[in-house]
């Protein structure tokens, strides 16, 4: 996804090994000859290669990066998952090289490293680099997979969230940070053109949802997407995720059922993975705006329509909605307050397991469920965990939590609105 990758050389003598060349040979003569041959230049390749592998170049000290940690936790390995069959149906298991079970102990890993190197002499360029780096060596190349597509029920999907905590801890907007990395001082217009021709003219759904993170992740898209305060309480902005979201909810809907099933998010993630693949409907997305716009239950993020209008058809009528045929008289209103429930449902699932990936011990049973039960986990981890009584700290929250509201000093009501200064 980036354009710059650190090297790490670990070279083990006993590992250098060189595949010789063999040519065919025409009789029995030339074979003993060429078997000869063959040997000589096997044993000086050999000697050679011992020489060179137990050679150790001394470091320049400005190259040098020091890195303090304990014993306890070994320096990630570099892993490569491989490539996925593009004839099979999708799973998101086929974009990590670990499994979800190994998810927790090594995002533990990742941030005792990153926690224990001094960054303080980096730019926030560098700070970023050197960051994603860290989580590439021990996730792939494509470890915000599953925060991008919208898979929560899945332990990959905290890889992402981890990932945007910790660079919130580390530089004041990552957004712009990448935006500045990847792009230079392009407009923002540029920017989103740039990232429009990565992907095919015909966009899939899980095209659109990775081009859409590509947007917000450089500081382009939902610049406004954050907790506001309402007339009577904290009010929700929609942004363009959160019309996804809907999206991803309302198409997993089972034909025929007027109203929204009681359905697991693993359910959920796992009908809308066998979706992924189909086309992107820009009218349905139009249509969800306005429903959204129209609803009164939250504020649509300024950045939603001018990326409809521009990457998905739509066209605006004066009073600033979509022109779209009439609909049905369904009720939009139940339905979308059970969505809003099913957010605030999903945003608990993300801090019970960022709870207990900050307690100090770990079972791993409860965390796989999808359906938030590793809370009361998380509640009896104790002391020193993030944990306290039955209040998730604010220091175990994740990237795509806000804190409280410095408007109404309200604490968790209207919980897991996305902050533009988060890179989620």
């Amino acid at each position: 996804m980036y354009t710059e990758n650190i090297c790490v050389s670990n070279v083990y003598a006993g590992n250098c090994v060189t595949t010789a060349n063999y040519q065919p040979v025409q009789s029995a003569e030339s074979a003993a000859s060429a078997f000869q041959d063959i040997i000589c230049q096997k044993v000086n390749e050999a000697e050679a290669q011992q020489q060179a592998c137990s050679a150790t170049p001394a470091a320049k000290p400005d190259e040098t990066e020091h890195i303090t940690v304990n014993n306890y936790y070994p320096p990630p390995s570099v892993h490569s998952a491989p490539p996925p069959d593009p004839t099979a149906p999708f799973s998101i298991d086929n974009h990590y090289p670990i499994t979800e079970d190994d998810v927790i102990p090594e995002i533990r890993k990742v941030r005792h490293i990153i926690s224990n190197t001094d960054l303080s002499a980096k730019t926030d360029v560098e700070k970023y680099d050197w960051i994603e780096n860290r989580f590439k060596e021990s996730f792939g190349d494509d470890f915000m997979m599953a925060r991008s597509l919208n898979l929560p029920s899945s332990m990959f999907y905290m890889i992402g969230v981890e990932f945007n905590d910790t660079l919130n801890k580390h530089m004041a907007d990552p957004a712009q940070t990448n935006r500045a990395r990847l792009y230079g001082d392009s407009s923002a217009d540029a920017v989103q053109d740039k990232i429009r021709e990565k992907y095919p003219e015909e966009l899939t759904n899980k095209d659109l949802f990775l081009m859409v993170h590509d947007m917000r992740n450089s500081g382009v898209l939902d610049a406004d997407s954050m907790r506001s305060a309402g007339a009577n309480s904290l009010q929700r902005i929609m942004d363009t995720l959160d019309l996804l979201r809907t999206h991803t909810r309302i198409v997993t809907q089972p034909p025929g059922e007027g109203e929204l099933r009681p359905m697991s998010m693993m359910e959920r993630d796992r009908l809308w993975m066998g979706m992924l693949n189909e086309k992107a409907d820009g009218k349905i997305m139009q249509f969800y705006y306005n429903r959204w716009a129209c609803s009164g239950m939250a504020t649509v993020s300024n950045d939603v329509a001018p990326f409809i209008v521009k990457y998905l058809d739509g066209v605006l009528n004066a009073d600033g909605r979509f022109v779209l045929p009439p609909s049905g008289n369904r009720e939009w209103g139940e339905l979308l307050s059970k969505i809003l429930g099913e957010f605030d449902e999903y945003d608990e699932l993300i801090r019970s397991r960022m709870a207990l990936i900050d307690a100090e011990e770990y079972s791993g049973a409860s965390l796989l469920a999808g359906d938030g039960t590793g809370v009361e986990a998380a509640m009896e981890a104790g002391e020193g965990s993030g944990v306290d009584g039955d209040v998730v700290t604010e220091e175990s929250y994740g990237a795509e939590e806000n804190h409280d509201s410095e408007d109404t000093g309200d604490s968790d009501s209207g919980a897991g609105e996305e902050s533009s200064q988060q890179a989620a």
